[in-house]
């Protein structure tokens, strides 16, 4: 003998996340800004890319940067800067934007 289990003839409806999407958007913060900018910038270290950073200087103006990322750790980026041939190293925190730059950016 076999026994089947009964079949559901009701359709269910699709749950919806909306809700727990937005709560969850919500009690986002700088950190998960920062924690992407971070996972970021270790991808471009593992390809040695090369970058345009800008950066925020103490005195407030902002700086931009062509760097080949080297290294990333102690919550500083270092990169060779081939415009003037030095290695910078950059405190992540000042760090306001970073791209990708092409092949024929200077520096």
């Amino acid at each position: 003998m076999r026994r089947t289990p009964p079949v559901d003839t009701i359709p269910r409806p699709a749950p919806s996340y909306a809700a727990l999407i937005a709560r969850l958007r919500e009690r986002q913060g700088p950190d998960a800004d920062a924690a992407w900018l971070d996972r970021e910038l270790e991808a471009a270290v593992r390809a040695k890319a090369l970058l345009i950073v800008d950066v925020g200087m103490p005195d407030g103006s902002t700086r931009e940067l062509v760097l080949e990322a080297t290294g990333l750790g102690g919550g500083r980026l270092r990169g060779l800067d081939r415009g003037a041939d030095v290695e910078r190293t950059l405190p992540v925190r000042s760090i306001r934007a970073v791209r990708l730059a092409d092949a024929t950016t200077p520096g």
